[in-house]
């Protein structure tokens, strides 16, 4: 592409074009592109430094990328978007240096990552909802039997919205109904494995997430996360790991009980990549250049013996159902347990999120451990408050220890308090005037 023209191969609206054995680089957008198809195969491709996606598939449904290397796009180096069901399956494929590894928006049903490695990029793998695109939410992927390794390139060019999901190995973003399982995930500042909601025109949260028997090792803040104000119908269970957010996440959700817990998550995390959009909106990242990323080896050639037989794409998903059949761990996920990797931090969301900034330091204290802060000096005023006038109502006691900010609240704002008004005041409405003041400049920043 010479950094010059747009696109190496592009298939719009031609059903059943395969693109097999070649290499696209160095253009200014994607380097194997299908768009508005029906049927569609890629195998034994490369596409490195291409100023988007490497292989992308977008609007398209029954499709399999195979044997294929992709790196140094901005975006994604694998992309499928806006289908459902889009019936396809992403097998074999290596991933790197990338802002993400994968990036699905708006994509499921019947869609199956597997048996492939994402590393070195800013995020391994993250589906996501966007209003931006049509069939929202993202729901019913499937991602079994992967290697996610080290993805924390700060040098990896990226785009700005993909900055906040830096540091994690799989990432879903406010999708839905999503299976996560077998894969070996080591080594990521944040967080091994996190559900979070995601927000454009609509906020959307991620639900019904099933999460099994993964093997997670060295992650800063939790193998295992959920961030946000509320989640529902998660299940996990099988799972190797030292840490999660919140605390006992198997115990209170296992894929087996017949009820699961709706829970609250980790809104340090949430607030973190809240933080780390405006760093990108204000322009105070400096993005790797992918011109400039890492030129890959000699790739895998494709068989003689398979390259006597090609043919068109014709019903791809169901001529390879045999993939799907007994799918396990990777060949060679021993060989990455055995190397180098941290124990998991059992900080978890008392640390900022990784990188910090000045805004992430400051989302974090003002945003995450600010609300502890009231929430104690409320309670503590309140219940010494009634201690000094010697009042001894069960009520009110039972309101203010069960009922977190809204008990005390209501005791200081009843006329139940001595204390001046001017200083039930101050202290009812500073805190929460900071956190609102912060939360109120960021969705003008971000949205």
């Amino acid at each position: 592409g010479e950094h010059v023209r747009g696109n190496g191969i592009t298939v719009v609206g031609a059903d059943g074009v395969a693109l097999e054995n070649m290499t696209a680089r160095n253009a200014v957008l994607n380097g194997f592109f299908w768009t508005s198809v029906k049927g569609y195969r890629g195998s034994y491709l490369t596409a490195y430094n291409n100023g988007d996606y490497g292989v992308y598939a977008f609007d398209s449904q029954d499709g399999v990328i195979k044997h294929s290397y992709a790196s140094g796009s901005p975006d994604s180096s694998f992309y499928i978007g806006q289908c459902y069901p889009c019936k396809a399956i992403i097998h074999d494929v290596v991933a790197e240096y990338s802002a993400l590894g994968y990036s699905g928006t708006n994509a499921g049903g019947e869609l199956y990552l597997i048996n492939s490695v994402w590393k070195h990029n800013i995020v391994g793998l993250a589906p996501n909802t966007l209003d931006s695109e049509l069939l929202p939410p993202q729901r019913e992927a499937h991602i079994y039997g992967n290697i996610v390794a080290d993805n924390n390139n700060i040098k990896a060019p990226y785009i700005g919205l993909s900055w906040p999901s830096f540091g994690n190995g799989i990432l879903i973003a406010g999708g839905l109904r999503n299976d996560i399982e077998k894969n070996v995930i080591i080594n990521h500042p944040n967080n091994g494995i996190v559900m979070l909601p995601n927000l454009q025109e609509n906020f959307w949260l991620s639900h019904g997430t099933i999460v099994k028997e993964n093997v997670i090792r060295g992650s800063g803040r939790a193998d295992i996360a959920l961030v946000g104000p509320i989640s529902m119908g998660n299940c996990f269970s099988g799972n190797s790991y030292a840490t999660t957010i919140p605390f006992g996440l198997e115990f209170a959700n296992g894929c087996d009980a017949p009820i699961r817990t709706m829970m609250g998550g980790d809104l340090s995390m949430m607030l973190g990549a809240l933080s780390m959009m405006m760093d990108a909106k204000l322009g105070n990242l400096e993005s790797g250049d992918y011109k400039t990323q890492p030129v890959p080896g000699p790739q895998k050639e494709m068989p003689a013996d398979e390259k006597e037989k090609i043919q068109p794409a014709f019903a791809p998903f169901e001529a390879h159902q045999y993939l799907l059949k007994s799918i396990n761990f990777h060949p060679e996920a021993e060989e990455y347990l055995k190397g180098e990797h941290g124990s998991s931090s059992y900080v978890g969301s008392m640390q900022p999120v990784v990188p910090s900034g000045f805004l992430a330091i400051l989302y974090h204290i003002f945003g995450f451990l600010l609300p502890f802060v009231v929430y104690s000096s409320w309670t503590f005023t309140a219940l010494y408050d009634m201690h000094r006038q010697d009042k001894k109502s069960p009520i009110w006691i039972a309101a203010i220890l069960v009922l977190p900010f809204l008990g005390s609240g209501a005791y200081h704002l009843s006329g139940q308090s001595s204390l001046p008004g001017w200083y039930r005041k101050t202290m009812l409405w500073a805190g929460a005037g900071v956190f609102l003041t912060l939360v109120i400049i960021a969705a003008a920043l971000v949205l």
